[in-house]
């Protein structure tokens, strides 16, 4: 994963105040001799660049994070950098005098370079938990179907055997034969009154 142009502007603000803290012990100068002359100037562009540079380093941390680019040290420097920032305000505010925060900056490029370092994780965990949820959905609908196919089955068998603890229905084709005439056990069931089945016995009995 490529540096943006986010990353960029927000490394080059940090690295700024260490810079030329380093600049300053390179020539045998200290803070106190920078209020006037060239070393001035320098200090007042390093401030402008130092001023931003803690939200930029936060801001490109979360936005990293954002794309894929995740690691302990994305949480480390964004942690970092509020933190710095925090105690920057209180040193200025005049509630706790903090001189080593100007080697913040240093600390600050360290944990912000590593999380650059991270690489960007790929999305294939991503794409393994859609697939998952993908068989879970498929599994529930195959299990509902299942489910629907089994009670009709269900009440397929019940109404079997309720056909089988009813009387026989005489078919339509079942005649009866009296003297030269043919007679349907059903027409002769309807004149005689006789239930069929009571019908159908009784002539099984005297044929035998």
């Amino acid at each position: 994963m490529k540096m943006t142009r986010l990353d960029k502007i927000a490394l080059t603000s940090a690295v700024s105040g260490a810079v030329f803290n380093v600049f300053l012990f390179g020539i045998g100068a200290t803070l106190d001799q920078a209020h006037a002359g060239p070393l001035f100037y320098l200090r007042a562009l390093a401030a402008v660049l130092q001023a931003a540079a803690f939200d930029l380093v936060a801001i490109a941390t979360v936005s990293g994070m954002y794309h894929g680019r995740r690691s302990a040290w994305s949480m480390l420097t964004a942690v970092t950098a509020a933190l710095v920032s925090i105690l920057i305000a209180l040193d200025v505010a005049g509630v706790w005098s903090q001189p080593w925060l100007h080697a913040a900056n240093a600390l600050i490029v360290l944990v912000f370079t590593l999380h650059l370092l991270a690489p960007a994780k790929t999305d294939r965990v991503r794409q393994i938990r859609a697939v998952v949820r993908r068989l879970c959905v498929v599994v529930r609908q195959e299990r509902a179907t299942t489910d629907h196919i089994a009670a009709q089955l269900r009440q397929a068998l019940e109404r079997v055997r309720q056909l089988e603890n009813q009387p026989r229905q005489i078919e339509a084709q079942d005649v009866v034969v009296i003297g030269e005439k043919q007679y349907s056990l059903r027409q002769l069931s309807t004149t005689l009154d006789i239930p069929a089945t009571t019908l159908r016995r009784r002539l099984a009995d005297t044929s035998t």
